[in-house]
């Protein structure tokens, strides 16, 4: 019979962020699996413990806190505006996006009350910015949040239930809202050094999205109006929008594959483990 690592010895390598495929070696006997064992998580313990005392020595802003500086500045720069928004939504605003009651986000979300909840998404609140914003400012503008969202997961490695957002919005693009998207893409992919590809997909409130990839991993999700959500919210012009996951860029480019790393925690901070 083949001798393999145990579960709890795969979920302890895991934790220490190891990214070779130790979990499919097999050992002949069980002592040489634990001795193999004691010297991966050994080895592990002493690369988290050397990075942590690295940041120690020479402190820095977090990864997370320069990944929004720099995307904020690049989409001033860009034309952007930076907008910031409520945390609590009414479920009223979730309801105009085709999320009702028998919609499967909607098991996601965190109610405070029958009439609010957490914010799952940043695109509600900012249908309701644009359309505002787009009565007093003629032609083209553009807009953009970073913040918090919050959804009930429980799809392993690559989900958390609290988790950063960066949505933009560019209004009445002057070349086509299409083309604007593909153009942001890039200009995404050149700010962040990943080399980002675009797929068709599916979605559960947009019908069809174009997501934003890195090696099979969805770093964001862009759509574009008119489209019929648009008509709950009295839109009534062309937009180009991306919602991008924050903490899954920083996985990707860290070359982790674990998102809490990089996520609100008591347990890491600069992508290192902290309680070894």
């Amino acid at each position: 019979m083949a001798i393999t690592f145990s579960a709890a010895q795969n979920q302890r390598i895991r934790e220490l962020d190891c990214e070779s495929n130790l979990g499919e070696c097999i050992f002949e006997t069980e002592s040489e699996r634990e001795d193999v064992f004691r010297k991966v998580v050994n080895d592990l313990v002493d690369k988290n413990r050397s990075d942590l005392l690295s940041f120690a020595r020479m402190p820095d802003t977090s990864g997370m806190h320069q990944l929004q500086c720099t995307l904020a500045n690049r989409l001033a720069v860009s034309g952007f505006m930076q907008v910031h928004t409520p945390t609590m939504m009414s479920v009223a605003s979730l309801e105009k996006m085709g999320i009702g009651d028998d919609h499967p986000l909607r098991r996601q979300i965190f109610s405070l009350d029958q009439n609010r909840c957490l914010r799952p998404m940043l695109a509600p609140n900012l249908y309701a910015v644009m359309k505002r914003m787009a009565r007093a400012v003629p032609g083209r503008f553009g807009i953009f949040e970073i913040g918090k969202c919050f959804r009930k997961e429980s799809k392993g490695a690559h989900h958390i239930e609290e988790f950063t957002m960066l949505n933009l919005v560019d209004v009445r693009p002057s070349d086509g809202p299409e083309a604007r998207l593909k153009e942001l893409s890039g200009l995404l992919s050149r700010d962040l050094g990943l080399p980002i590809e675009i797929a068709q997909e599916g979605s559960d409130v947009y019908g069809t999205t174009l997501d934003l990839e890195v090696n099979g991993v969805e770093l964001a999700s862009a759509a574009y109006g008119p489209h019929p959500l648009d008509k709950a919210f009295h839109v009534d012009f062309p937009w180009a929008g991306i919602g991008m996951g924050l903490e899954r860029v920083l996985m990707v480019q860290a070359g982790s594959s674990n998102i809490h790393r990089h996520a609100a925690s008591l347990v890491y901070q600069y992508g290192t483990r902290i309680d070894i």
